[in-house]
């Protein structure tokens, strides 16, 4: 990317970050258009800086998805399907996608940055909605969060999937709680095409989503009148849920119920570099127990910055500071609206806690993890939106009293 491309890209993000501040008025501000700009030019302009300073540490699956969509833009130049060098269906979906911009405008990583970073705009508009009508508040702390969000920055910033993977998560949680709540077919419908794209980028989410589907539909069937359509609607989910299970683990694609494929994975990950837990080996499901709480905690707050790290882990420890407040703010969020959950707040809380469990069973390297984290930290931001307020109205009052 040239020098005078470079300036040129810092001026645009900061006139439209300044021009956007400036011309909303106090009282009409639509926060719903801010915060998905500020997600769009904050990651873009941290990554035209970046191309010039070199600040930011380069990923290696950034280098590796450079080549691969390069091969798979030379592949189709040939009138070929697939390039020689086709990995596995999730990477070469996401090298597909950016493949289009390489055939058309030739091969520049910074392209598929800025596909990233609009993807991640994108995906804050929608996370926005979401919160809109799942709690009709405003959406002033949960914007600024997920603008703030560390690992959402680096990631919309980079050459890498997590942007992609963000929005058709979004999608399928917003259509799918739009279903629990209208029961409309055009929800289900759409819900269910995301969440099928999702799986193409993140093959373990089928679990997690089926299972998460199947306690909603539980929670659902038990608080609405009408039963009986529920009952059968359940019965049939979780059948279904129950067989794509079990095929998968015949199959040899997918073994949930297997204590040595929870182990096959964790020694997979364990295996690269800046590893953790790396002792914790499964010989049991008592094993899996008993390691499970400290999985956790070491998956929601690693890499622990009161130890030393590596230069290339600096904004993992930015994102682990981050959460260190936000954690347990939402758990507080989590508690204090209990009473008032309906079924499109079980489903999404049903699919973090289920990610977070999955996940930190078998993730075993302080890297990957702020990757897969992405899966569940936009819905625990959600509702430490949601207790921020009340935190900042009782700190007024207690400073004028």
């Amino acid at each position: 990317m040239s020098d005078p491309l470079i300036v040129l890209t810092v001026a645009l993000c900061t006139v439209g970050i300044f021009t956007t501040l400036i011309t909303a008025r106090a009282r009409s501000f639509d926060v719903s258009v801010f915060w998905p700009l500020a997600a769009f030019f904050l990651p873009l302009l941290i990554a035209t800086v970046n191309l010039k300073l070199g600040v930011l540490p380069v990923f290696s699956d950034a280098q590796f998805y450079d080549q691969l969509v390069w091969d798979t833009s030379l592949a189709w130049r040939r009138g070929e399907l697939l390039p020689s060098t086709y990995h596995n269906l999730r990477t070469q979906a996401y090298a597909s996608i950016v493949a289009v911009l390489y055939t058309v405008a030739g091969r520049s990583p910074f392209l598929a940055i800025l596909l990233n970073t609009a993807l991640w705009g994108l995906a804050v508009c929608y996370w926005l909605r979401l919160n809109r009508e799942a709690f009709d508040v405003r959406s002033e702390v949960f914007g600024a969060l997920l603008v703030a969000y560390p690992a959402g920055l680096i990631y919309a910033a980079s050459f890498l999937r997590e942007a992609v993977m963000s929005l058709l998560l979004v999608l399928t949680l917003l259509h799918l709680s739009r279903w629990f709540r209208t029961k409309r077919f055009s929800s289900l419908f759409v819900g269910t095409l995301s969440f099928g794209a999702l799986a193409v980028f993140r093959p373990e989410t089928l679990p997690i989503m089926l299972v998460a589907g199947s306690l909603t539909l539980g929670f659902d069937l038990f608080s609405e009148v009408s039963r009986l359509k529920k009952s059968a609607l359940l019965a049939v989910t979780t059948c279904c849920s129950v067989a794509l299970l079990l095929v998968a683990d015949v199959s040899g694609y997918y073994n949930p119920f297997r204590v040595d494929f929870l182990e096959t994975k964790r020694q997979n990950l364990a295996q690269y570099s800046y590893s953790y837990l790396a002792n914790l080996s499964y010989n049991s499901w008592f094993d899996v127990v008993l390691y499970l709480p400290v999985r956790i905690f070491h998956f929601l707050f690693q890499p622990f910055p009161w130890y030393p790290q590596n230069y290339s882990l600096t904004f993992a420890t930015l994102d682990a500071l981050f959460l260190l407040v936000v954690v347990p703010l939402a758990i507080i969020g989590i508690s204090r609206y209990w009473s008032e959950l309906s079924s499109e707040h079980i489903l999404l809380l049903a699919f973090a806690t289920l990610s977070i469990v999955g996940y930190a069973l078998v993730v075993s390297t302080k890297g990957a993890v702020t990757r897969r984290r992405l899966l569940s930290m936009p819905v625990l931001l959600l509702f430490a939106s949601l207790v921020l307020p009340r935190i900042r109205v009782i700190y007024l009052s207690n400073n004028r009293g």
